[in-house]
């Protein structure tokens, strides 16, 4: 298991909890996804701390979603993660990254290394309601500057060359020839 800390000020954290979709089962907060817990949260309300922890056997995606609710949670509370028990990997230059720490420069090149492998398979571009644009041999993609999603992709369909624009377009390996 993956671990972090979240350190918070004031007293309002359970409504913000909530509407970030997280429900109280068990004296603890748990963020379900397709019928599993992804995130576990136990409350140190004398200490001000959330204690959160997720597994180290997650998708790419699915850490991006933890990213986004702690970093969220975190601006919200205005809070401090501390995030060393939560190692994903190295970046390009060999840092540590962890969930919150370095964690751009980490998705940049673990995104464009995933990219980079499919150049010339069959993908299958999903927009960000989870509906498939299309399939077809992946070309090339362009990211936004700022958040690091995938906001264009160009496939080789039987149509010819074509290009879909999404604000968070997801591309997958069809696994088909």
């Amino acid at each position: 298991m993956l671990s972090a800390i979240l350190t918070y000020q004031g007293n309002e954290m359970m409504p913000i909890l909530k509407e970030y979709g997280f429900k109280w089962i068990d004296n603890r907060f748990v963020y379900p996804i397709n019928k599993r817990n992804l995130l576990n949260v136990e409350i140190d309300t004398r200490n001000k701390e959330l204690s959160i922890t997720y597994s180290n056997q997650l998708g790419i995606q699915e850490y991006r979603k933890i990213h986004f609710l702690l970093s969220s949670i975190q601006d919200r509370l205005k809070g401090t993660i501390y995030d060393k028990n939560s190692l994903l990997g190295y970046t390009e230059t060999g840092e540590p990254a962890y969930i919150i720490t370095n964690w751009q420069k980490w998705y940049r090149f673990i995104q464009k290394a995933m990219l980079t492998s499919l150049s010339g398979k069959k993908v299958r571009v999903i927009n960000e309601s989870e509906v498939e644009l299309a399939s077809g041999l992946f070309v090339g993609y362009e990211t936004s500057e700022y958040e690091d999603t995938i906001t264009k992709c160009t496939l080789v369909t039987l149509f010819g060359e074509k290009t879909f624009k999404g604000k968070d377009l997801k591309i997958e390996a069809s696994n088909e020839w």
